[in-house]
Parts: C-alpha cells; sequence; structure tokens
C-alpha cells in the first residue's frame, strides 16, 4: 500500500473521516525531516493545540459543572499534557502515519513521545481545517473517551502546580521560570530553563520545548526543597 492509500485508510478507519482537501492531513503527518521543502507539521501542531483546548474545556464545563477555576484547570491539564496526547496517538497508531526522513526513521523519531504528542495536535489542527470545529469536536470527543473514563473525580497536579502551592504554603515568593538558552535545529531543539524560588535555590534543565523544561525543572526544584517526588507525573 502506498504512502497516500495508508493515510486514506487510517482517516477513515481510525479517524473516521475522510478529507475533503487531503493536502491538509498530509501536512498534519509531514515531519520537517520529510517534507523536502514543503511545509510540516508545525503550523497545525499550533492550531490543534488550541482546538483540543477549547474542546476539553467546553467538556469539563459541562460535565463538573460545580467545579472551581482551579479544579477545571488542574483536569484541563491532565486532558491536554504530552502524556494523554501521546496516549491518543498511541492508540490510533499515529506514528506509522508519520513521513520523515529514512535517518529520522531509522532513529525512531516516529515512536518518540514529544513527537508523537506534537503531530497529534496537528491532526486535530487539520480536522479543524477541513471539517469546521462541530466534526472536530465530535472525533477528539469519541478519541479522547478512554481518558474521561480514567479521570474520574480525582484532580491531577502538574508539578509547577505543587511548587506553586508548596511554596506559598510555606510563606515564600513564587517561583519564577527563566528561559535560559535554546540549541540546535528548530525540529530537534535543547531548550534550557532556570526554575528559581528567589532567596532559595535554582535550578537549570533542558528539554525539546520551554513547557516540557519548565515542568521538570519543578519536580526537580519540588524534589530538592521538600525531599518528596511529585504526586503525579503530568507532563503538559
Amino acid at each position: 500500500m502506498g504512502h497516500t492509500d495508508a493515510i486514506k485508510s487510517f482517516c477513515k478507519t481510525r479517524l473516521g473521516y475522510d478529507f475533503k482537501k487531503f493536502t491538509l492531513i498530509q501536512q498534519a503527518l509531514t515531519h520537517a525531516s520529510g517534507a523536502g521543502g514543503a511545509r510540516d507539521y508545525e503550523t497545525f501542531e499550533f492550531l490543534g493545540d488550541r482546538v483540543l483546548s477549547l474542546v476539553m474545556s467546553h467538556w469539563l464545563l459541562q460535565n463538573f459543572p460545580g467545579s472551581s477555576e482551579g479544579d477545571l484547570a488542574r483536569r484541563h491539564t491532565a486532558l491536554v499534557r504530552k502524556n494523554a496526547l501521546c496516549e491518543v496517538a498511541h492508540t490510533i497508531h499515529l506514528g506509522a502515519q508519520i513521513r520523515l526522513s529514512k535517518g529520522e526513521k531509522s532513529r525512531g523519531t516516529h515512536q518518540q513521545q514529544t513527537i508523537l504528542a506534537d503531530v497529534m495536535e496537528a491532526v486535530i489542527g487539520a480536522l479543524f481545517m477541513d471539517a469546521g470545529y462541530d466534526v472536530c469536536a465530535g472525533i477528539v470527543l469519541r478519541l479522547w473517551q478512554p481518558l474521561f473514563e480514567n479521570l474520574g473525580e480525582s484532580i491531577p497536579k502538574d508539578a509547577k502546580t505543587q511548587l506553586q502551592e508548596w511554596s506559598q504554603g510555606a510563606g515564600n515568593p513564587l517561583p519564577t521560570y527563566t528561559l535560559d538558552k535554546i540549541y540546535g535545529p528548530s525540529h530537534a531543539p535543547e531548550v534550557w530553563v532556570a526554575v528559581s524560588i528567589p532567596g532559595m535555590a535554582t535550578v537549570t534543565v533542558s528539554d525539546v520545548n520551554r513547557k516540557q523544561a519548565e515542568q521538570k525543572g519543578a519536580a526537580l526544584l519540588y524534589a530538592q526543597l521538600t525531599g518528596k517526588e511529585c504526586q503525579e507525573n503530568i507532563v503538559t
């Protein structure tokens, strides 16, 4: 089966949708290394991130109407974080559809969590562009259904939230997050972030994007200052 036919089959069987403008899903599934001068998934990733956030915000307001803003925000984080995106991506076998160079494929780039999460967002962006909000939201809600069932009444907290709450509770200043430096190409960057509680301690860590570096740094600083691990391993 050729790559085009494979994508069409994926859309029909995994997404339950046939794209009217096929180039949209092609771009959403194209890594920078396999673009050959064409556009890759990054533009749709930006859009998909916002669409997913809106869909989940609406769902949470409907299903947890009595919750506080803080509770809703933490549940929202659990549904849009990298781990959640990767779980859905694995369920629909997304990695096999990503178009990238032979070198990147041999290194297993298409199975890396960061890439899977980014491409999953790009697919959502492409769905929104082709089908509009209502159809896109329906597909997203169906794909996320197993995560809804596991969410229950728990209110997970990411590392940044736990560090902030601990610092405030101890009468300390709020944590600060400062971008230190960025190395490497745009499709595989190394982002360094300094996480600090003024007057107490600072850690500097790296990851593939700023959000993940901030979470990693918050978890490390929390462990250093409290002697305890964060309650939840949530990566946004």
